[in-house]
C-alpha cells in the first residue's frame, strides 16, 4: 500500500475519529495503523489507541501506545489524565516507575505532576472515606438490620439518616446498598451514583454498583465500574477480583488471567485471586495449573470443607469426575458428619457410570439426613426400584405429613412416580404425578402465548433467509454437531453414540450460542440488529466465537458435540456463520415424549410449559411450526432422526449419523453405554445401559389421565 500525503493523514484521522465515536473501533483501529504505517511517531493517533485498547480491556496494549504517545509529548496532561488509570489496571511495577520517571522530568504543573504521582504510587486497598459527621449509633442501627435481613427496616432507616445528610456519600452509598437488598435495582443505581457523584474516589460505591451490573449481566458496563474501582484504589483485591471475573464472562477469560497474574507477582493479597485462577485455569483446559491455584488459595485461605466443595464443584461442572472427586474426599474428611459431601459425590459416581459407588455413598447421605428429600429423591433416581424397597413407604409417609412443605411434596411426588412406574405399581402413580405438576404449575405459571410470540419474532427475522446466499461466507474451521429437539426426545442417546467416537468429544448442554450471536449482532435493547445488516465478518466472528469457545473447553479432539437442545431456534444463522456445523433433530412419539416431560422435575424456572397437558401439547406444536419453518427453508441443512427407529434398528440408524457427521464407521459407537464421560441430563440412568424397547408407548398405560393432551396436540 502506497504511503499517505500530510493531507490524506488529515482526512483519514478525522474518519477514524468519527467512526470511534460512533463505536466502531475496528474500523478507527484499521485507519489509525495505515496512518502509522506512514507516519509513526503521530502522539494522537497512539493516543486514541490506547484510549479504545483500554476501553477493550486490552491493558497491555492501550499502556504500549499511551506510552509513545506520552514520550512524544510527555507534557500534554490530557495524554497523563489517561495513561494513568491504564497504568493502575495494567499492574506492572516496571512500567509505572519509568512512567514517573517521565513525569518527573516533565514540564507538567507541579501540583498535577505530584497529583498523578500520588496516584501512580497509591497503596489504597478500599475507601478512604470520613464518617465523623455521621451519627454512629444510626449507622450501626443500619448494619444491624442489614446483618438480620430486615432490609425494609435498613431501609427505612437509611432514608431518615440521608434526609439529614444530602450531601453525604457513605449514607448515599449505604441507602444504595439497602436498595440492592431490597432488589429495588432502579433506585439502587440512584444512590449508588449520587455517592459517586459526591465522592469521585469512592471506592465502594464503584465496585457495589459494578457487582449489581453483574448480577443482572450487564458485563460491559460492570467491567467499566471495576475499573474505576481499581483506579482509586489500586491494591484493592475485591476490585481485582471483581473486574477479571467480569471480564472472564465477557469472554476476555486470557486478559483476565493476566490481570491476575500481575496481581500476584505485586504480592497483594487474596486466596480469592488464586481461587478465580484456578477456575479460569479450569474453564481454559488447563487442568494442572489450576491445582496449583487451588492448593494457593486454600493455604492462604483457612481450609475449610465449604472451600474444598467450591474446588470440587468446579472441576465437576468442567467434567474432570477425578479431580472433582479428590476435592470432595477432602471435605468428607475435615467434615464427616457432613452429608451434602456424600451426595456430591454420589452425583459425580453417578454421571460416570459407577452406580454401585454411587447407591454407596447417597446411603451414607441418607444415613445422616433421613428426611432429606432431595437425598430421597436422588436415590430412587439411581437405581431401579423394586416393589420391596423401604423408599416408597417411606416417601410416600413423608408426603402426608401436614410438616411437609409444599416444595418437598412436590419433589417427593415425581420420586414416587417414578419408584411406582419401576414396581410396576401404575394404577396408583397418576394422583402423585398429577398432584406434583399441578403444584409446579402454580408456583411457575405459564403462559404458552410466551413461546408463540417468540416463534413468530424468529420466523419474521428470518423470513427472507436462504442459505445459499451465505455460501462461502462464515469460519469455515468450526466443525462443532448441534443434537436439539424436544427435552426426553433421545437427544442425550445420539449425543452418546456419536461421541463414543474416538474423534469426537461429548460436551453437553454447553448454551454458548445465544451469547456468541448476542455480544456479536445483539442490540442495546436485547434484540438483534436485521438480517440484511448481518456482514460477512459478522458471520465469521459468530462462528470463531462459538468454535473457540468449544475447542478452549473441550480440547483434544476434531469434532465437539453441543446438546443444548435449543440450538434448532436460530439454525440458519448457525449455519451460515459455521458452514461446516451439522444439526441433528431428534424426533420421538410425542405421547410418549410430552408424558415423558411431564413426568420430571426440572431446574427451577425453566420448562415451565412442562407441568401443565395442556400447555405441553401447545408447546410441541410451536416446535413443530419452527421445524415446519427450518424444513421450508433450508431442507438439506440438517439431519432427522426418529427415537422409535433408533431404537428398533439402532446399528442402521447410528451408522446414518456418523456418516451425516462426515466420520468413519468405530464399532464403539454401539458400545456408547460402556462410555466413562460424564452425563449431567435427567437421562444419566439411562444411556448406561444397552438399548431398551421398555420406553416405546408408554403413554398407554394413562390413556384416560392424559386426555387433556391428546386434544392438545390434535
Amino acid at each position: 500500500m502506497l504511503p499517505l500525503s500530510i493531507s490524506q493523514i488529515t482526512t483519514e484521522y478525522q474518519r477514524a475519529i468519527s467512526l470511534q465515536s460512533e463505536g466502531k473501533n475496528e474500523l478507527a483501529l484499521s485507519i489509525y495503523s495505515q496512518i502509522l504505517e506512514t507516519k509513526p511517531n503521530i502522539a494522537e493517533v497512539h493516543f486514541q489507541i490506547g484510549r479504545i485498547f483500554y476501553n477493550a480491556n486490552k491493558f497491555s496494549k492501550s499502556v504500549f501506545h499511551f506510552g509513545v504517545a506520552i514520550s512524544l509529548k510527555p507534557n500534554e496532561v490530557a495524554i497523563w489524565g489517561e495513561y494513568i488509570p491504564s497504568l493502575l489496571c495494567n499492574i506492572d511495577r516496571g512500567v509505572i516507575k519509568k512512567a514517573i520517571t517521565i513525569l518527573k522530568k516533565s514540564k507538567v504543573d507541579r501540583h498535577a505532576s505530584i497529583g498523578f504521582q500520588n496516584r501512580l504510587l497509591s497503596q489504597a486497598d478500599g475507601s478512604a472515606v470520613s464518617i465523623n459527621s455521621l451519627n454512629k449509633s444510626s449507622l450501626d442501627s443500619i448494619q444491624a438490620a442489614i446483618l438480620s435481613h430486615d432490609y425494609a427496616q435498613a431501609n427505612t432507616l437509611a432514608k431518615a439518616l440521608h434526609k439529614k445528610k444530602l450531601d453525604s456519600a457513605v449514607v448515599s452509598e449505604i441507602l444504595a446498598r439497602t436498595y440492592l437488598n431490597l432488589r429495588q435495582l432502579d433506585e439502587a443505581r440512584k444512590y449508588f451514583n449520587t455517592a459517586i457523584k459526591l465522592d469521585p474516589k469512592f471506592f465502594d460505591a464503584f465496585n457495589n454498583l459494578g457487582k449489581l451490573e453483574f448480577e443482572e449481566e450487564n458485563y460491559i458496563k460492570a467491567i467499566s465500574l471495576f475499573r474505576s474501582a481499581i483506579v482509586v484504589a489500586p491494591k484493592a483485591s475485591s476490585g481485582i477480583y471483581n473486574l477479571a471475573n467480569a471480564m472472564s464472562f465477557n469472554m476476555q477469560i486470557y486478559d483476565a488471567q493476566d490481570l491476575l497474574k500481575k496481581s500476584l507477582q505485586l504480592h497483594i493479597k487474596g486466596g480469592q485471586l488464586n481461587m478465580l485462577l484456578g477456575e479460569l485455569s479450569v474453564r481454559t483446559g488447563y487442568y494442572q495449573d489450576a491445582e496449583k491455584y487451588y492448593e494457593t488459595a486454600c493455604k492462604r485461605e483457612q481450609k475449610s470443607a465449604e472451600l474444598y466443595i467450591r474446588v470440587g464443584n468446579i472441576f465437576n461442572k468442567a467434567g474432570q469426575s477425578t479431580t472433582a472427586l479428590k476435592y470432595y474426599t477432602l471435605a468428607q474428611e475435615m467434615e464427616p458428619s457432613n452429608a451434602l459431601t456424600f451426595k456430591l459425590k454420589a452425583s459425580v459416581y453417578r454421571e460416570i457410570g459407577e452406580f454401585s459407588k454411587t447407591l454407596e455413598q447417597i446411603n451414607k447421605a441418607i444415613s445422616l439426613e433421613p428426611s432429606n428429600v432431595d437425598f430421597l429423591m436422588f436415590y430412587v433416581n439411581s437405581k431401579k426400584i423394586e416393589g420391596d424397597d423401604f423408599i416408597i413407604d417411606k416417601m410416600i409417609a413423608l408426603h402426608g405429613e401436614k410438616s411437609t412443605s409444599k416444595g418437598d411434596r412436590i419433589t417427593l411426588g415425581f420420586a414416587i412416580t417414578k419408584a411406582l412406574e419401576d414396581s410396576k405399581q401404575f394404577g396408583k402413580v397418576f394422583p402423585f404425578l398429577k398432584s406434583a405438576n399441578d403444584d409446579m404449575h402454580s408456583i411457575f405459571p405459564y403462559d404458552v402465548n410466551t413461546a408463540v410470540n417468540e416463534n413468530d419474532e424468529i420466523i419474521n427475522y428470518f423470513n427472507d433467509f436462504k442459505l445459499n446466499n451465505y455460501d462461502g461466507l462464515g469460519h469455515s474451521e468450526a466443525c462443532p454437531i448441534f443434537i436439539c429437539g424436544m427435552p426426553r426426545s433421545g437427544t442425550t442417546l445420539v449425543e452418546q453414540i456419536i461421541s463414543s467416537h474416538s474423534s469426537v468429544t461429548g460436551a453437553g448442554e454447553v448454551g454458548h450460542t445465544d451469547t456468541a450471536i448476542s455480544q456479536i449482532i445483539g442490540t442495546s435493547d436485547s434484540k438483534l440488529i436485521s438480517l440484511p445488516q448481518v456482514q460477512p465478518e459478522h458471520l465469521k466472528k459468530i462462528g470463531a466465537s462459538i468454535w473457540d469457545y468449544l475447542t478452549h473447553h473441550y480440547p483434544g479432539t476434531s469434532h465437539i458435540t453441543d446438546k443444548s437442545i435449543m440450538t434448532y431456534k436460530r439454525m440458519g444463522l448457525l449455519k451460515a456463520a459455521m458452514p461446516n456445523c451439522k444439526f441433528i433433530i431428534v424426533r420421538r412419539d410425542p405421547r410418549d415424549n410430552l408424558l415423558s416431560i411431564y413426568r420430571n422435575k426440572f431446574l427451577d424456572n425453566t420448562h415451565l410449559y412442562a407441568y401443565n397437558l395442556e400447555d405441553l401439547g401447545a408447546y410441541y406444536k410451536e416446535f413443530l411450526r419452527i421445524m415446519d419453518f427450518w424444513q421450508n427453508k433450508m431442507p438439506e441443512g440438517f439431519m432427522e432422526i426418529n427415537y422409535e427407529d433408533l431404537i428398533s434398528d439402532t446399528e442402521t440408524q447410528a451408522r446414518t449419523l456418523i456418516d451425516f457427521c462426515n466420520l468413519k464407521w468405530e464399532d464403539e459407537c454401539l458400545e456408547f453405554y460402556k462410555s466413562k464421560r460424564q452425563v449431567k441430563t435427567l437421562s444419566i440412568m439411562q444411556v448406561r445401559q444397552p438399548i431398551y424397547k421398555s420406553s416405546i408407548k408408554t403413554w398407554e398405560r394413562y390413556k384416560q389421565d392424559l386426555q387433556p393432551l391428546f386434544k392438545a396436540i390434535k
